[in-house]
């Protein structure tokens, strides 16, 4: 009988499930996927290897040569984390957030900055996605990632002006010319 099984990483890793009558001739499926027997600990727990992916309330059978166990929704990835948000003028550009278990498909994220939706793209699998942002002005933005119903959160900010002179204007008026980077929103 199945009771729970660990968590892993979206890019693979040992699960530990839990449950009685684990003996010899173990096999074991994951969401119909093979979760390679690595250990029996005792007849009450096993450890197997399960291949990178992403999701959640997956079903866990195991087959021992006394019967067939199962238990429904009892293995999930671990959800997302964002550990990192780069920022960008406000002309937009190039966003990379850095994390992990960002998954292995990419039809599988979705992705909010404020409340405008944007497709992304893998930098590299399971820890960094990219994407090209409008243009705009703001700070502490709320991002949201999405990953096969598992969510992480953070926040964008878009770089801040930067004024490097301003024009000193003689006592009798005249215009100000201010000097910098960043100064418009377009």
């Amino acid at each position: 009988m199945v009771l729970s099984a660990t968590p892993c990483p979206t890019s693979g890793g040992y699960v530990t499930i839990t449950g009685s009558g684990f003996e010899y001739n173990i096999s074991i499926l994951i969401n119909n996927q093979i979760c390679a027997l690595s250990d029996v600990i005792s007849s009450t727990k096993l450890i197997c290897w399960m291949g990178a992916g992403q999701g959640r309330n997956y079903n866990v059978n195991v087959t021992v040569p006394a019967g067939y166990s199962a238990a429904n929704n009892a293995f999930s990835y671990e959800g997302p984390s964002i550990t990192s948000v780069s920022s960008v003028g406000t002309a937009g550009g190039l966003v990379i957030i850095n994390g992990s278990n960002f998954g292995i498909e990419i039809n599988l994220v979705s992705l909010f900055i404020g409340d405008s939706s944007y497709s992304a793209t893998f930098l590299e699998l399971h820890t960094s996605l990219e994407l090209v942002i409008y243009n705009g002005v703001g700070k502490n933005i709320p991002v949201v990632v999405t990953v096969a119903g598992q969510s992480a959160e953070s926040e964008f900010s878009y770089d801040p002006p930067e004024i490097t002179s301003i024009q000193s204007v003689p006592t009798s008026g005249g215009f100000i010319t201010i000097i910098g980077s960043l100064l418009f929103y377009y």
